[in-house]
């Protein structure tokens, strides 16, 4: 797995995260100088300041002019502008950040709209459904503005026991399809550890402990998943630390309760 591309300072990685971006999956088309035809991608996030998407190689973000959102209940052209792109790990995959460019207040109040109802959804999703059920609406809503989807499918590897690999410390919680986690022991023996179960969290506790994962997470049937990466969490960090110490609490707690449950099963087919 190879480490990320980065093709852009990093304060600009993650684009305007002060106008809040949600997590949303929908097609677009970029007109990039230098192409003969439009380069069709799919979002990752949308924002009111611009969007992440994803393409299955790499292209000159510097030579995007205009982006087309081709959303089931919206379409706009929109002129816009490359960021900087990364190579999404794990997967056969680029991520790349693209700015709107003087919006209109038409094209503004259409991508508000799209922010915000997928906002509402996901607060609500986080609130009933995952393992951040309990903290409050307003925390709930920061959330969701700190996410990007990732779509992952069968076989591929989200992160492995013991390996630190830079760009696979997000936080992940599991909406849709199957992810197992294994362990190995010290003879080198395979160990079931679990299995995810929808909402619950995994993942990122290199991100929160600096320490390497303790073990290796597998899709066993393509997952969407939500990611709350590095750089989102450190916006967290800064713009609300007590919710950022009540998130990694919460993941945290979610890793040892699996520690421990594959401790105890351990110990009963020792």
């Amino acid at each position: 797995m190879s480490e990320p591309v980065q093709l852009a300072p990093e304060p600009s990685r993650f684009g305007r995260r002060s106008l809040g971006r949600v997590a949303l999956d929908f097609p677009v088309r970029l007109q990039v100088r230098g192409l003969p035809a439009r380069l069709s991608a799919r979002t990752r996030d949308l924002g009111l300041g611009g969007v992440c998407i994803a393409t299955a190689s790499r292209f000159d973000f510097r030579s995007v002019g205009s982006i087309e959102l081709m959303h089931p209940t919206v379409r706009l052209q929109l002129p816009a502008e490359g960021r900087w792109q990364m190579e999404a790990c794990g997967e056969d995959s680029f991520l790349t950040g693209i700015a709107f460019e003087s919006l209109d207040s038409t094209a503004l109040d259409k991508v508000w709209d799209l922010t915000h109802v997928q906002t509402k959804y996901l607060t609500r999703w986080l609130g009933q459904m995952s393992d951040f059920h309990d903290l409050g609406l307003a925390s709930l809503q920061e959330l969701a503005q700190l996410t990007r989807l990732r779509d992952a499918g069968t076989g591929t590897v989200l992160q492995r026991q013991d390996a630190r690999i830079a760009g696979d410390d997000s936080i992940l919680l599991l909406m849709q399809g199957q992810v197992s986690l294994e362990r190995r022991g010290s003879l080198g023996r395979r160990l079931a550890a679990a299995d995810v179960e929808p909402g619950h969290s995994f993942g990122g506790l290199p991100l929160l402990t600096g320490v390497a994962p303790g073990e290796t997470a597998i899709v066993g049937a393509t997952a969407r998943l939500l990611e709350i990466s590095r750089g989102a969490f450190d916006v967290l960090r800064r713009s609300s630390p007590t919710l950022a110490l009540e998130v990694a609490s919460i993941v945290t707690r979610r890793h040892l309760e699996r520690a421990v449950g594959a401790s105890d099963r351990a110990v009963e087919t020792a």
